[in-house]
C-alpha cells in the first residue's frame, strides 16, 4: 500500500512513523524547507487532559498522555520528556470556586488533580512568587516535551525505516477519479492508495483543492525561549499564573534550565494576537521575572511564532472524509495527542480496522449538523 502523508509536523510525522513501522510504503510531504516549523515548533507543548471537554475528548487526551513514555522511547533520542504536573493558582474567591468545581468534575472522571494551599505551592515551586494567592491546584499527570526535537526524531526514525521524506514540497492539487490517485506538487506527482491530510493550519485550504470542507479556523500563537536558569520547581514542570494577572502567563522548564513562556492579555490567556511583536515578547519576559525572579538574568534566545489549527468545535477531526481514501487528521493539542493519533491512525489505515475510540471525532459529524 502506497501512502502519502501531507504535513510533517508532530501529528503528520507521528502518523507517517507509525505507518512505516507496519512496513508500508510512506511518502511524507512538507512544504517547509527546514522542519520542524509551524505550530509544532511554536507550541507551548504542555501535555494534559485537564482543560479538555467534553468527556470523550478528555478521555482521548488522557489515554494519549499514558502513551507518551512508550512513544518517546521508540524514537531512541532524548526529547526532554518532563513529568511532575501542572501547578496553578487563583487570586479571587470567584476563581477559586470555579477551579474547585472543575477539580471535582475531573476527579469524578478519574483525573488526578487536587487543591493545594499556599504552603504546598511554595514548596513545590520555590522559584515562583505567588502573589495574591487565593487557592492553588496541582494536576499530577501533566508534563511537557521538546516538540521540535520530537518532530526531528520522528523524521530521522522514519528515514531509518525507509520513509521517503520530501521537504520544500508544497501540494498544488490532486489527481482523482472517485478516489485520490495521486498527490500533485509543482514538479511531481505521488501515486497513492491512501492520502493522509495532516497539514495543521493549512489542512482546510488543501482539502478544498479536492472539494472537501473541513470546518476549522486557526489562531496566532507565540512562545518565548530563554537561556537556562536555576530550577524553579521541586517536582512540577509546568505553571499557569492567574488569568486576571497583569499579563496571564504560563511557563515550563526543561532539565537543562531552559524556560519556555507563553502568555496573553488580561482576561485572554490565549489571545490570538499576542506575541506578534518583539515588544510584546519583552512584556512577557518582564511579567515572567515578576513571577519568577530567578529569570532576571536570563536572555530571550528565541521567539517562536506560528498559526495554530483549531477544528470548529475545538475537538480533533480524525478519519476518512467524503473521498473514500482521503484520511483527515487535524487537531488542537497536537503534542498531547501525537502518540495516540499516530498509533490509532496506523491501525485504521494499515490494518483496515475502525477504532471505536475515534468515533466521536469523525469528519462526518459536521455534515450531520447541517
Amino acid at each position: 500500500m502506497r501512502i502519502v502523508v501531507i504535513g510533517g509536523g508532530i501529528v503528520g510525522a507521528s502518523i507517517a512513523f507509525h505507518l512505516q513501522l507496519k512496513g508500508l510504503s510512506v511518502t511524507l510531504l512538507d512544504r517547509d524547507h527546514e522542519p520542524p516549523t509551524g505550530a509544532s515548533r511554536a507550541s507551548f507543548a504542555w501535555m494534559n487532559a485537564r482543560d479538555k471537554k467534553p468527556r470523550a475528548y478528555h478521555d482521548l487526551n488522557r489515554r494519549s498522555l499514558d502513551m507518551w513514555p512508550r512513544f518517546a522511547s521508540r524514537l531512541g533520542v532524548d526529547v526532554q520528556l518532563q513529568w511532575g504536573g501542572d501547578i496553578r493558582w487563583t487570586t479571587t474567591v470567584e476563581q477559586a470556586r470555579e477551579t474547585e468545581e472543575r477539580i471535582h468534575q475531573l476527579q469524578s472522571w478519574g483525573y488526578p488533580v487536587r487543591v493545594i494551599d499556599r504552603a504546598e505551592a511554595e514548596r513545590l515551586a520555590p522559584g515562583i512568587t505567588f502573589r495574591d494567592f487565593a487557592s492553588g491546584s496541582l494536576s499530577e499527570l501533566d508534563g511537557h516535551a521538546d516538540a521540535a526535537a520530537t518532530v526531528e526524531a520522528l523524521h530521522r526514525a522514519g528515514k531509518r525505516l525507509g520513509m521517503d521524506i520530501r521537504f520544500g514540497t508544497a501540494v498544488t492539487g490532486f489527481a482523482r477519479s472517485s478516489d485520490i490517485e495521486a498527490v500533485k506538487t509543482e514538479s511531481d506527482a505521488f501515486p497513492c492508495e491512501v492520502c493522509v491530510l495532516a497539514a495543521g493550519a493549512a489542512t482546510a485550504d488543501i482539502a478544498r483543492l479536492v472539494g472537501v470542507e473541513i470546518p476549522m479556523y486557526d489562531t496566532f500563537g507565540a512562545t518565548v525561549v530563554t537561556s537556562p536558569v536555576a530550577p524553579l520547581f521541586d517536582g512540577p514542570s509546568v505553571l499557569h499564573g492567574p488569568k486576571n494577572n497583569n499579563l496571564p502567563l504560563a511557563l515550563r522548564q526543561f532539565g537543562d534550565g531552559t524556560v519556555v513562556l507563553h502568555g496573553g492579555r488580561p482576561g485572554h490567556a490565549h489571545d490570538e494576537s499576542f506575541g506578534r511583536t518583539d515588544e510584546e515578547a519583552d512584556l512577557l519576559m518582564a511579567e515572567a521575572i515578576r513571577i519568577a525572579p530567578g529569570l532576571v538574568d536570563a536572555e530571550i534566545r528565541e521567539i517562536r511564532r506560528a498559526r495554530r489549527p483549531i477544528p470548529e468545535d475545538g475537538q480533533s477531526v480524525l478519519g476518512y472524509s467524503d473521498i473514500p481514501n482521503l484520511y483527515v487528521a487535524v487537531t488542537h493539542s497536537g503534542v498531547t495527542l501525537a502518540p495516540l493519533i499516530g498509533e490509532m491512525t496506523a491501525i485504521e489505515i494499515g490494518d483496515g480496522q475502525e477504532v471505536d475510540l475515534l468515533d466521536p471525532f469523525r469528519p462526518g459529524r459536521f455534515r450531520r449538523k447541517t
